[in-house]
């Protein structure tokens, strides 16, 4: 397996909100190139075109909406592979695939923006084990920790956490200001994704267009604290007439983001609009070009510290830590068609 560490001539200088806005990549010393190892054993004649990954346990887990039943489960123990829970309003089915989670060691969770299905790996799948319906208005959210949902809000503070335990709600969020944006727009502008972990009690979230990068302490979820805030240059809003837009030289940003007990894991891009725009037009195949940059996982450790760039060479969609395994898994595009990859830690040390 290639392995090779790059020191970056660059200063990973301390960083805070007030220091000059740069891009992520900019605090990291170091960039370890990896070639990265196809899953043999997973059915990939088996994938439509997925939209996330989840690994836990001995499982792999996709959300595929293409398909009647959305989700496939793969066993890395027994190579069982089975699909299961069909889109729709019935009781037990949902209209969308909004996140697929770790709810617990011995079960996974799925949701749409109300409801939240809970299988359990001794079930057959063909029933969920739990219901949950989730409080109104927070269709766009995460949920953690078997209780816990974080969600955007458009007025007040940026973040609002809701403990189903406690039936509490509390609101958090360092405050981020986006030119020719009003602030009921900012949540929809940034495109927020979220990681969370229930032994560290934080959670992590970054932007798809802009380079932010965020870590919140809910261990008193009374009191949340702000563990570490990066936000790089923002560019404005442009107006045309009475719609706004995304300006050209807005990057996409982290396109996938995971996490285990020690480390978070963010799939970044970093190219900017205009320059995918053009990637796309000089290209015979303009998605193949626009793939090829989803190459580099930046690492962070959950004091926000930045560990190091690894730079892979497949062209990665999504990304999934499997804390039992020591492993992440990655999916991505094969010469031909999606495949699955496993980057064990141990390779990274």
């Amino acid at each position: 397996m290639k392995k090779t560490l790059i020191v970056l001539f660059m200063s990973a200088a301390a960083m805070s909100c007030q220091e000059e806005k740069k891009a992520l990549t900019d605090y990291f010393s170091q960039e370890q190139e990896y070639s990265v190892k196809v899953m043999d054993t997973y059915p990939v004649d088996s994938i439509g075109l997925p939209q996330d990954i989840l690994s836990t346990g001995d499982y792999v887990i996709l959300a595929e909406p293409m398909f009647d039943k959305v989700i496939s489960l793969y066993d890395m123990m027994t190579h069982k592979f089975v699909r299961f829970l069909t889109r729709g309003q019935g009781p037990d089915e949902l209209t969308y695939i909004y996140q697929i989670g770790i709810y617990n060691d011995s079960s996974f969770f799925v949701r749409d923006g109300q409801k939240l299905f809970v299988y359990s790996f001794d079930g057959d799948f063909s029933h969920p084990s739990q219901k949950f319906k989730l409080p109104e208005n927070t269709g766009m959210s995460s949920y953690y920790d078997q209780s816990i949902c974080i969600y955007n809000q458009q007025l007040g503070k940026r973040f609002a956490l809701y403990d189903a335990k406690n039936q509490s709600h509390h609101e958090f969020g360092e405050t981020i200001t986006l030119e020719n944006c009003p602030p009921e727009e900012l949540a929809s502008r940034l495109q927020l994704s979220f990681t969370g972990n229930s032994k560290v009690k934080k959670i992590a979230c970054t932007s798809i267009f802009y380079d932010i990068f965020e870590i919140y302490d809910y261990s008193d979820t009374s009191n949340i604290k702000t563990v570490k805030q990066y936000v790089g240059d923002l560019p404005p809003i442009l107006l045309r007439d009475v719609m706004t837009i995304p300006s050209p030289d807005n990057k996409i940003s982290v396109v996938s983001i995971t996490s285990g007990d020690k480390y978070i894991y963010a799939l970044y891009n970093g190219t900017t609009i205009k320059k995918m725009e053009e990637m796309a037009k000089s290209s015979p195949s303009g998605e193949e070009a626009i793939d090829n940059i989803y190459n580099k996982i930046l690492v962070y450790d959950w004091d926000g510290n930045p560990v190091k760039i690894i730079k892979v060479d497949k062209k990665l969609k999504y990304i999934s830590f499997n804390e039992k395994q020591q492993t992440l898994y990655c999916l991505g595009r094969g010469d031909a068609e999606y495949e699955v990859y496993a980057i064990p830690v141990k390779d990274l040390e």
